[in-house]
C-alpha cells in the first residue's frame, strides 16, 4: 500500500491511497472460498459449486465488497502511518478499480489539529486581589440605606438628588419624539437617566412651574434617526421628593434578616457577604483572563465543517430564544457571517479545553456538580425542584458538568502559568460605578 497527504487547508487533508492489486486478489479469494461453503447455484450441492461458475455468477459482487473491505481498513492503517486524527467522515473517491489494475482512491477529510500546550508555563495572567476593610463595609450598609431610602413631598425648589414627577414631551423640528406627552414620569437627579442636559434644567423650578429647554442626544445614541439631534423639551413640573434614608437602628438590621438587631452581627453579615460577592467576581475574572489567553496565545487551525455546526447552533439559539418572546423572526442565513466569528472562537476554545482535560485526565466530579446545582437553585424559588430538574435530565446535567470541568481546566492553567497579583478597589472589582444610569 502507497500513501501520500496533501494539506488542502490548515485542517483538511487529502490523502491518496494505492492498493495493489495482489492484495486485492488475496482479499477477493478469501471471500471466494467463504462463499463456496454455502454458496446456492442450480445444479450444485453447497460446497460443491467450481471456482469458476462462482466467479462467473458471484466475482463482481465479492470483488465490490472486496474493495469496500480494503477500503475501509487501508483508510484506517493509512491514518494511523501517518499520524492523523480525522473529524467526522472522509469523502472517498475512488479512481481506479478495474479487475487487474489495483486500487487507487482519495479521502478528503478534515483533522482533529494540533494543540501545543508547550507555552502555557508562559501565560502572564493578573489575579485579582481585594480586602474587605472597615471602610468597604460603610460603603456597603451606605448603598443598603440607599435601597431602602423612602422619598417624601416637599415645598421647595428643586435640589440634585431629588425625585421630580414630570409630564413632557420632546420634538425634533416639528417631528415628535415622545409619541404625544409622556405623563407622571419619576426622574431622580442625578441619576442620569435622562439624555444629557435635561435633568439640569429641572434645577430650581418650583412644583407647577412649565419649562422649555433643548438638549442633545449623544453622537452614538441607540435610536441612529436622533443620534447628535437636539430635541426642544416641553416639561411640567408636577411633585417634588426628597430622599429620606432610614436609620441605622435594629428595624433596620432585622429587615435584613439580622434578628439580634446589633451592629456588629450587621456588619459581620455585611462582611461576609462582600467576600463572597469579591470572591465570586475573582474567580470570573481570573476564567476571563485564562480563557482569553488560551484563545490568543495558542494557535488553532480551526475546521471549517466544526465551524458550520456551531453556527448553525447559533443560528438555532436565536431562533428560539425569539420563538420564545413570540417575537417575529427573519429568516436568519444559515451560515451568516454575523455568527462567524463568534463560532470560530467558540470552536477554537472547545477544542484547546477539551485538549486540556484530555491531557490532564479532567473529569466532572459528582460532588462538584452537584454543589455547582445547589448554588443555582439558593436563587430559586422551589430550590428542591430545580435540583431534581438538573438530576432527571442527563442533557441538562451535562451542560453543569462541562462547567465543572471547565472550571478544573482553569485551575490546572493557573498552576503551570506566571500568576501575578494586583490589588483592586472593591468598587472597580465589582464593576460597581458609584452613580449607575438606569436605562431610559
Amino acid at each position: 500500500m502507497q500513501v501520500s497527504v496533501e494539506a488542502t487547508s490548515d485542517s483538511s487533508r487529502k490523502m491518496t491511497v494505492r492498493v495493489p492489486e495482489e492484495e486485492i486478489q488475496e482479499k477477493v479469494a478469501t471471500r471466494m472460498k467463504k462463499l463456496a461453503l454455502s454458496a446456492n447455484v442450480s445444479g450444485f450441492r453447497p460446497g460443491k459449486v467450481p471456482q469458476n461458475v462462482l466467479r462467473k455468477k458471484f466475482g463482481g459482487q465479492v470483488r465490490t465488497e472486496a474493495l469496500a473491505e480494503i477500503i475501509r481498513s487501508s483508510f484506517d492503517d493509512a491514518l494511523k502511518s501517518e499520524n492523523l486524527k480525522p473529524l467526522g467522515q472522509p469523502t472517498i473517491t475512488p479512481h481506479e478499480a478495474g479487475e487487474g489494475k489495483g486500487l487507487e482512491y482519495e479521502a478528503s477529510f478534515e483533522i482533529y489539529p494540533i494543540i501545543p500546550l508547550d507555552t502555557i508555563g508562559q501565560f502572564e495572567i493578573e489575579r485579582p486581589i481585594c480586602e474587605i476593610t472597615d471602610e468597604i463595609i460603610d460603603t456597603v450598609i451606605k448603598r443598603l440605606q440607599e435601597q431602602k431610602k423612602t422619598w417624601h413631598g416637599v415645598d421647595r425648589c428643586i435640589q440634585d438628588k431629588d425625585r421630580v414627577t414630570i409630564h413632557f414631551k420632546g420634538k425634533v423640528g416639528e417631528e415628535t419624539v415622545t409619541d404625544g406627552v409622556i405623563e407622571n414620569f419619576a426622574v431622580i437627579l442625578g441619576s442620569n437617566q435622562m439624555i444629557p442636559g435635561f435633568e439640569s434644567h429641572l434645577i430650581g423650578a418650583e412644583s407647577g412651574a412649565h419649562l422649555t429647554f433643548e438638549s442633545e442626544f449623544t453622537p452614538d445614541y441607540a435610536d441612529k434617526k436622533l443620534a447628535g439631534k437636539t430635541v426642544e423639551f416641553d416639561v411640567d413640573v408636577i411633585k417634588i421628593e426628597e430622599g429620606r434614608l432610614p436609620e441605622i437602628d435594629s428595624a433596620f438590621f432585622e429587615a435584613f434578616d439580622v434578628e439580634d438587631g446589633q451592629l456588629n452581627t450587621f456588619r459581620a453579615e455585611v462582611k461576609s457577604s462582600a467576600e463572597y460577592q469579591v470572591a465570586q467576581a475573582i474567580r470570573q475574572r481570573l476564567k476571563t483572563a485564562v480563557v482569553n489567553a488560551l484563545y490568543e496565545k495558542i494557535p488553532v487551525a480551526v475546521p471549517d465543517a466544526m465551524v458550520e455546526r456551531e453556527i448553525d447552533q447559533l443560528v438555532g439559539s436565536t431562533q428560539d430564544a425569539g420563538r420564545a418572546q413570540e417575537d417575529e423572526i427573519q429568516k436568519i442565513p444559515a451560515h451568516g457571517d454575523q455568527y462567524r466569528e463568534l463560532a470560530k472562537q467558540r470552536v477554537a476554545l472547545g477544542l484547546v479545553m477539551n485538549e486540556i482535560a484530555n491531557e490532564a485526565g479532567l473529569k466532572a466530579d459528582p460532588a462538584r456538580v452537584r454543589s455547582i446545582i445547589e448554588g443555582l437553585a439558593l436563587n430559586s424559588p422551589q430550590p428542591e425542584k430545580l435540583i431534581d430538574y438538573y438530576e432527571e435530565r442527563p442533557e441538562r446535567r451535562q451542560a453543569i458538568e462541562q462547567m465543572d470541568v471547565e472550571d478544573q481546566v482553569v485551575d490546572w492553567v493557573l498552576a503551570r502559568a506566571r500568576v501575578k497579583d494586583r490589588t483592586f478597589g472593591f468598587d472597580e472589582l465589582m464593576n460597581f460605578p458609584e452613580n449607575q444610569p438606569s436605562a431610559s
